[in-house]
């Protein structure tokens, strides 16, 4: 598959930002770096005028669908967090980044952090082990979830305290899916709603 440079550099600029705001959220490390290298403008990096939590527009499943930017990736759509703001590094790869926190009481209030939704054409179709072991990430293996009704599988970090590092992804229609998230800040259950409520907002087209 041609995407792992991609998704490997998409997985170090988010650690970057989850190691900035650990060191006390001194200078920032350029947490928009995404997977073209680029530098994000001032506005881009700085803290959202009005940051939100996910809006809480119930689906059937009672879990709140995020209501922020809509990214179309041609056969999807997904909307990343309210308040967070996105950048389409080209037009199958989209980052959605909620900026550095001011200080370490917005970190305490909020998850901070990255997404990533990263689309690929492939030949054949590969299962969902096949796409685990293909994905660069080394988070265990988690029970297969499903996206808008399509299998996906899961990683995520063993010890989620503080910090959420997930991957899930698909195959569909010729291409590989995969939504990464490296989250920080908060409370566990705030992280857990926020990657719930991106899933959530995810529409088949």
């Amino acid at each position: 598959m041609t995407s792992h440079l991609r998704r490997r550099t998409a997985h170090l600029g988010a650690a970057l930002l989850l190691g900035g705001l650990l060191a006390g959220c001194g200078e920032d490390p350029d947490p928009g770096a995404g997977p073209t290298g680029e530098s994000p403008s001032p506005s881009e990096s700085s803290e959202p005028t009005e940051p939100t939590e996910p809006t809480e527009s119930e689906t059937a499943s009672g879990i709140g669908s995020a209501s922020g930017e809509t990214f179309d990736g041609g056969q999807f759509r997904v909307n990343g967090p309210e308040g967070w703001r996105m950048k389409v590094i080209t037009p199958r790869v989209v980052r959605y980044s909620s900026g550095q926190p001011e200080n370490n009481a917005q970190l305490a209030k909020r998850p901070h952090g990255l997404i990533y939704v990263d689309v690929s054409d492939v030949s054949g179709e590969p299962t969902l082990d096949e796409l685990a072991e293909e994905s660069v990430r080394s988070d265990p293996r988690r029970p297969d979830t499903t996206i808008d009704g399509e299998p996906a599988y899961h990683r995520a970090n063993a010890d989620q305290a503080f910090e959420t590092q997930e991957e899930f992804g698909l195959w569909r229609d010729g291409q590989t899916i995969q939504v990464n998230l490296s989250l920080i800040g908060g409370t566990t259950k705030q992280r857990r709603t926020l990657v719930q409520s991106v899933l959530a907002s995810w529409q088949w087209t």
